[in-house]
C-alpha cells in the first residue's frame, strides 16, 4: 500500500481519518512594493486555476511536500510559513484527497521548471485571486492568507 494512502492522525482533532490520499499544497505569495501578488497555475487539463499541490511522498513532511510541489508545478521557491492555513478534502481518482494547505513566501521565480511545458503561471491581486481560484478550496481557509502572509485584506 502506498504510504500516502493510510489511516492517519488528524492533528487538529486527534481523530483518525479514514483512508485518504494525503496531499499538501501551497498558496505562493510574492510581496512586491508591499503589495501581494498571489500565484495560480493551470490544472493539468487547463480547465481551472489552482494552487500547487500533490501527494506527500514517503519521508516528507507536509511542509516539504508543499515546497516541492510549488517548485515542480509553478517554478517558485521560498519559505513555507510555519502556521498552516488549514486542511480540506476533495474527490479525485475515485477517492478522497486530504490537503494540508500552507502559504509559500516566494523568494525566487524560476524561468524554467519541471512542468512549464503544460502549466502557465498567473500572478493575481488579492481580489483577482479570490475570484479565480478553484472553488474546492474553502473560503474560510483563504480568508486567513492576509493575516498570515502579512498584508492587509482589501475586502
Amino acid at each position: 500500500m502506498n504510504s500516502a494512502i493510510e489511516k492517519t492522525l488528524n492533528y487538529s482533532t486527534g481523530y483518525l481519518d479514514e483512508n485518504m490520499i494525503r496531499q499538501s499544497g501551497a498558496v505562493p505569495v510574492l510581496l512586491k512594493n508591499n503589495e501581494p501578488l498571489i500565484l495560480l497555475i493551470d490544472n493539468v487539463h487547463q480547465t481551472r486555476l489552482i494552487v500547487p499541490k500533490g501527494i506527500i511522498e514517503d519521508g516528507q513532511t507536509p511542509e516539504d511536500a508543499a515546497a516541492r510541489e510549488s517548485m515542480e508545478e509553478a517554478g517558485v521557491s521560498g519559505e513555507i510559513l510555519s502556521e498552516p492555513l488549514g486542511r480540506y478534502t476533495y474527490n479525485k481518482w475515485n477517492d478522497t484527497c486530504r490537503v494540508d494547505l500552507f502559504i509559500l513566501s516566494v523568494r525566487t521565480v524560476h524561468e524554467r521548471w519541471d512542468e512549464d511545458n503544460f502549466r502557465k503561471r498567473y500572478w493575481n491581486t488579492w481580489d483577482e485571486f479570490l475570484e479565480k481560484v478553484d472553488d474546492r478550496i474553502p473560503r474560510s481557509l483563504l480568508w486567513r492568507i492576509p493575516e498570515l502572509a502579512g498584508f492587509t485584506n482589501t475586502r
